[in-house]
């Protein structure tokens, strides 16, 4: 494979198997021919939904045409799901599709949520995995080596497209993936930052043994890899396909925290941990592990004096983006504590954090500097019993 002088987004050597799998509470996959898994038959343009105890059932992601084959998917926090096609698609409402094309489909409509045309994707480039980091923030991997400005994207590659920018997040054979093999499903587990990833064939990497009907695991931080979902343990009917479009929950799910600001960071009025003149705010949310993910928005309450509904939507003014690292504490792009907002915090105004990525709004507070702190008991008492002994001298001088 080739050298390039991009900075990986994570950094990858070859690893061996020294983390555990994460506990999952399911997976959702679609096979690339009609299998019977559990007593389901499952087609190319069905997802199933498998609880790892040996229950399968499809799930609702649309109606499709036979020989229209569903070929990556993401099932979103919110609900959505993203799918693409191995073929060009007219979809219900008159959206028309090529195969390198992503798209959101929320149950009802569809809608274009990533053009591989207005992307420099030539024609005949499938995309061929995909899985969601936060809002315009996307993992993509295509069937064949595609260039994208300065780098160079193999088929066993991950790369992310966000806002707007691409980026070599997952390089395979970097990570000891035999590039003859294709990565076929790819999906992050935005709580800490692993990879689940399927190929097209059977291989071994960090000692571990896979074949297409696998699902493996790669611990970025540590190279390690594991074998998370075996394929024919699990169902018989797998023998002779491959395992395409993924989505997991973890078990437990993460649970979501509301974002707020820190109380002690900025000495905020009521422990707002705003104060004027910041240009910087602290708190936390739900924690997600992923380099540089942009779930956190920080808004002003408009002139209308209501916060919007949705944010954002109506004269709430956008200050400043950032995320929660592995903590849940609010970071920048580069991980640095804290979000930058711009321009400086007024006194009087009011603010709130919302998490994108898991649908939460945080409460409003208001920007003033730090009152006076409250007296303690102790402090309190000392301070009578002073006063009390200053009046008994007064009263003996003037006797």
């Amino acid at each position: 494979m080739r050298l390039t002088s991009v900075t990986l987004a994570v950094l990858i050597l070859t690893g061996t198997a020294v983390d555990a799998a994460t506990p999952l509470k399911a997976i959702r996959y679609t096979p690339d021919i009609t299998v019977v898994l559990g007593g389901i038959t499952v087609t190319p343009q069905n997802i199933a939904e498998d609880n790892l105890a040996g229950a399968v059932t499809l799930v609702t992601a649309g109606t499709y045409p036979n020989g229209t084959d569903i070929i990556a998917y993401d099932h979103l926090a919110t609900g959505d799901q993203l799918l693409t096609f191995d073929t060009d698609l007219t979809l219900p409402g008159g959206l028309t599709v090529r195969p390198g094309d992503v798209v959101r489909f929320n149950g009802i409509t569809y809608t274009l949520e990533f053009d591989a045309t207005a992307n420099g994707i030539p024609l005949g480039v499938m995309t061929d995995a995909v899985s969601e980091i936060g809002p315009n923030d996307l993992l993509l991997s295509f069937d064949v080596t595609v260039t994208l400005g300065s780098i160079t994207a193999d088929d066993e590659d991950l790369v992310r497209f966000h806002s707007g920018m691409f980026s070599l997040f997952f390089d395979g054979s970097a990570a000891g993936i035999d590039p003859s093999l294709d990565l076929d499903a790819a999906h992050i587990l935005t709580s800490d930052g692993r990879l689940l990833l399927a190929f097209d064939g059977s291989g071994t990497v960090g000692a571990v043994n896979f074949t297409a009907e696998d699902m493996l695991e790669f611990t970025p931080t540590t190279t390690g890899w594991e074998l998370s979902y075996d394929g024919l343990a699990e169902h018989s009917g797998w023998f002779g396909a491959q395992l395409h479009g993924l989505s997991a929950v973890t078990k437990p799910p993460p649970k979501p925290v509301v974002p707020g600001f820190d109380p002690n960071s900025g000495g905020g009025r009521a422990g707002s941990g705003v104060f004027p003149g910041s240009t910087r705010v602290f708190g936390m949310g739900t924690p997600n592990a992923v380099p540089g993910n942009s779930c956190i928005l920080i808004y002003a309450v408009g002139p209308n004096g209501v916060p919007d509904s949705p944010p954002g939507s109506v004269d709430d003014p956008l200050l400043g983006t950032g995320g929660t690292n592995a903590s849940g504490l609010f970071v920048d792009a580069m991980g640095n504590p804290g979000i930058a907002v711009s321009p400086r915090l007024r006194q009087g105004e009011r603010i709130f954090a919302v998490d994108v990525c898991q649908g939460r709004v945080g409460q409003v507070v208001t920007v003033s500097t730090t009152p006076v702190p409250a007296a303690s008991t102790l402090g309190l008492a000392l301070m009578i019993g002073v006063l009390a002994l200053m009046g008994l001298r007064a009263r003996r001088v003037k006797s």
